[in-house]
């Protein structure tokens, strides 16, 4: 009875292991993972990675876990976005894993970060009281996502918004700044001089028709 019963037991256990591979071959697996081969950033910028498996249908389950070579330049989370720390270059990899244990299907992208650069259409310039400018910067790269922060080393004589728009308000010298937010090592300044204006003298003799009397 007793070996009669192991018997059933075996068979259960064989039938058991039968289907379940049976499941798993009827599963689709990924045979292949693909990233954008690179990709370029500025500093502080973002970007999300999306993996494209294959074949299209995959149905066995799993999970990619991601991880960046040089976090100093380039950092990712595990959903795939992509962080940009510093200037330099960085390999962002993904990995496949079921049932907890890593595949040999990976990808991986060259991120590229670059450094901003900017420039100012003028580095001096002089303004009544009053007047105002507007300054215009070139930030590269282009296309990159920034803020300009805009500050005047003499308020009083010169104040500056958040457009770089430069108003005059007293006689005097002062110096506006732009920094870039995301990167404040990179500035440019524009010093701006003020003075009085024309004063008009009013009515004098001189100005009285035909030398007329006071």
């Amino acid at each position: 009875m007793k070996k009669i019963i192991y018997t059933v037991a075996c068979l259960m256990l064989l039938m058991g292991m039968s289907c379940s591979k049976s499941e798993d071959a009827a599963q689709v697996g990924i045979q292949q993972l693909s990233l954008p081969g690179t990709l370029s950033l500025a500093v502080a910028n973002t970007a999300q990675l999306t993996a494209t498996t294959s074949p299209a249908n995959v149905t066995r389950p799993y999970q990619l876990t991601w991880s960046s070579d040089n976090e100093a330049v380039a950092t990712v989370d595990q959903n795939g976005k992509v962080t940009a720390v510093a200037a330099g270059t960085a390999n962002i990899r993904a990995q496949v894993y079921e049932n907890g244990e890593a595949q040999k299907i990976a990808a991986a992208t060259v991120v590229t970060v670059k450094s901003f650069t900017m420039t100012l259409d003028k580095a001096t310039g002089t303004l009544e009281i009053g007047a105002t400018e507007t300054l215009k910067p070139t930030v590269s790269p282009e296309g990159a996502t920034y803020t300009l922060q805009w500050t005047s080393s003499a308020e009083t004589i010169a104040s500056v918004n958040e457009q770089g728009v430069v108003t005059a308000r007293n006689v005097g010298e002062a110096t506006i700044t732009a920094k870039v937010k995301e990167q404040p090592s990179v500035l440019v300044t524009y010093k701006v001089t003020v003075g009085a204006g024309e004063v008009n003298p009013g009515a004098g003799v001189g100005d009285i028709p035909n030398g007329g009397n006071w």
